[in-house]
């Protein structure tokens, strides 16, 4: 049995914000303790206590005498080892008032609200992008959970989890193993969660038209070196239809039925039509 732990960080759960992000990485255990040992040494080597992408982004704290070729070439450094270290990405973002506009208040509260509904997105997803890319193919495998303590209605996601986890058939639908919170100050990996969190929180809106500025994908394009992710923006059509597992998920813990729905079609595929690249574990 193969066990891959996910690291999971947050970005627009604040008060007024449009969109909800939840978005990290996933590795092995050998992934982890390499990637843990180079951050800690690219830290020390920077004198940084650790990387805050809000800080990085406003050019505070410890970032603040960096001048703008030390920003690139630095964040680029960070990059380089999140890619080389992990296997997959994964990130949901749903935007908060298409969020409510599909869902009544009571299933909001079932389900956490976006930041909980893109939890369970998060589960459901990350399941089907490794089972389908792990090579060779039918490799049995986990997935642990960590996610960020300061998030707001993580209580909430650690509750749909556990529901999932007792049902026999839906633990090994989605390869839950387990699911912990834990501060992104001693556990690094969710400094590289919160970085793609936060770029993608600024990116989504104005992709989709809904921020006038234009796509910021510079740091993107480096976050996504290792070619292997699956980022996915919650539109309303895809909350109806590409994700109308994730409606059922959600209905059949609250016990509600908010919504009309559509099933997917038994010949549903992924929304481009292409599979997703094979994860590369080869000699572990």
């Amino acid at each position: 049995m193969l066990t891959l732990t996910g690291y999971f960080d947050a970005s627009g759960v604040h008060d007024g914000s449009t969109t909800v992000v939840l978005a990290g990485w996933i590795s092995s255990d050998t992934g982890w303790t390499a990637f843990e040992e180079e951050w800690r040494e690219a830290l020390d080597h920077y004198g940084l206590p650790m990387f805050h992408m809000r800080e990085f982004a406003h050019s505070r704290g410890a970032f603040a005498r960096w001048s703008e070729p030390q920003r690139r070439i630095r964040f680029s450094h960070f990059a380089e080892i999140i890619t080389k270290y992990t296997l997959s990405s994964i990130a949901v973002a749903v935007p908060v008032k298409e969020f409510e506009a599909e869902f009544t208040l009571d299933a909001r509260r079932h389900v956490g609200g976006p930041y909980g509904f893109a939890a369970t997105a998060l589960f459901m997803q990350a399941a089907r992008f490794v089972e389908e890319s792990l090579k060779p193919e039918g490799t049995p495998f986990q997935i642990a959970y960590v996610f960020e303590s300061g998030d707001l209605g993580v209580g909430q996601v650690m509750k749909l989890f556990q529901t999932n986890q007792m049902d026999e058939e839906q633990g090994a639908k989605f390869h839950l193993l387990s699911f912990r919170v834990e501060d992104k100050r001693k556990f690094v990996a969710l400094q590289a969660a919160d970085i793609l969190a936060y770029e993608l929180y600024q990116h989504f809106p104005r992709q989709m038209g809904t921020d006038p500025r234009p796509p910021r994908r510079y740091n993107l394009n480096q976050l996504a070196a290792n070619k292997s992710w699956d980022w996915r923006y919650m539109s309303r059509e895809r909350m109806r239809e590409d994700w109308a597992g994730v409606i059922d998920l959600a209905a059949r813990i609250a016990q509600v039925e908010p919504w009309p729905r559509k099933m997917l079609p038994d010949d549903w595929d992924w929304p481009d039509g292409k599979p997703p690249p094979p994860l590369n574990i080869a000699g572990e």
